[in-house]
């Protein structure tokens, strides 16, 4: 069963693309809308797989001893991955995905004494018979030491997936909130300059990929470690075809605009970090820090105005939480 908050994300979710049935648990099959638009869902073997219109749209992975649970692939409507798991080269890049220092602990890496993200609870929020809205995985993450048992920071994490996601092609929205497991205690989340909300891209983007930040910043140089409403890059998300993603910053956001992350040498990476390499972050006693940011996708690259029409409708302080 959901909590009352959980249940008030989703309230405020339908208000803006219409109502869903129930939550609905692992190991079962969802489909909804016209033909074009049928989005199901499915849970298997520790993912969630959301195909739209008899295509696959995105997986999730939350299950089988993984250190953090993250969204391993998305598809364009053509068929082409945004994303790339696992590269030979960072095998801890697993496509997008979220990790920081919990008090000394680290969640990025996966070797040494690094900490796991643990999934204690999933719920899959669906739309209602005969619409075709969106769908929402709901879960509660324990942050916990090496031996899987200390609890450093516990985690709320809602992945809102929109099947009409205009102005962009594809889009989701990433939320969530943190607080610490002692309520006496507080907590200081630390990182290096690319920790947060990081997207590894496929190999044919790892040279040469093109930057744009709302500022209107195009030299990798200097988008690197900018601060910004929102960070776009372009590049071939498959040989010969561009495509752009970008991640918009919530301007409710602690510490906003984001702090960006951005290399295209090597390999191309984008991240958007609340600036924990410059000032670390203390989680007070009590409190709850809460984050919210919007990815978006088009199959064509995208100009300045695509994306921020996309900020606009879906990140921007003020817009409810959808």
């Amino acid at each position: 069963m959901l909590t009352e908050r959980t249940a008030a994300e989703m309230i405020l979710l339908a208000a803006l693309c219409a109502a869903w049935d129930s939550p609905r648990g692992f190991g079962q099959t969802t489909g909804m809308g016209r033909a074009e638009n049928r989005l199901d869902v499915r849970e298997d073997s520790g993912r969630v797989l959301l195909d739209i219109g008899g295509k696959p749209l995105l997986s999730y992975r939350h299950g089988g001893g993984l250190f953090k649970p993250y969204v391993g692939q998305w598809w364009l409507p053509d068929g082409r991955e945004l994303l790339r798991d696992s590269a030979p080269d960072h095998k801890h890049h697993h496509g997008l995905m979220f990790a920081w220092n919990v008090d000394g602990v680290e969640f990025w890496g996966e070797e040494g004494k690094v900490g796991r993200q643990i999934v204690r609870k999933l719920e899959i929020g669906a739309p209602a018979a005969g619409t075709a809205s969106a769908v929402t995985l709901v879960q509660v993450i324990d942050w916990a030491a090496r031996d899987g048992m200390t609890v450093l920071l516990r985690e709320r994490r809602t992945v809102s997936v929109p099947v009409d996601p205009k102005p962009a092609d594809r889009l989701l929205v990433w939320r969530t909130e943190f607080s610490g497991p002692d309520a006496k205690k507080a907590v200081t989340l630390t990182g290096r300059k690319y920790l947060g909300l990081g997207a590894r891209f496929p190999s044919s983007m790892d040279q040469g990929a093109r930057f744009l930040t709302a500022d209107g910043e195009t030299d990798v140089a200097r988008v690197n470690g900018s601060t910004s409403r929102w960070c776009a890059i372009t590049g071939d998300m498959a040989p010969g075809k561009p495509a752009t993603l970008a991640i918009l910053d919530a301007g409710e956001n602690p510490r906003a605009p984001a702090t960006w992350f951005a290399m295209n040498q090597g390999f191309a990476y984008l991240s958007a970090t609340i600036g924990l390499a410059e000032k670390p972050y203390v989680l007070k006693p009590g409190e709850t820090l809460k984050l919210r940011y919007v990815v978006a996708a088009w199959s064509e690259p995208a100009g300045h105005d695509d994306v921020e029409r996309a900020y606009r409708a879906w990140a921007r302080a003020g817009v409810p939480a959808k």
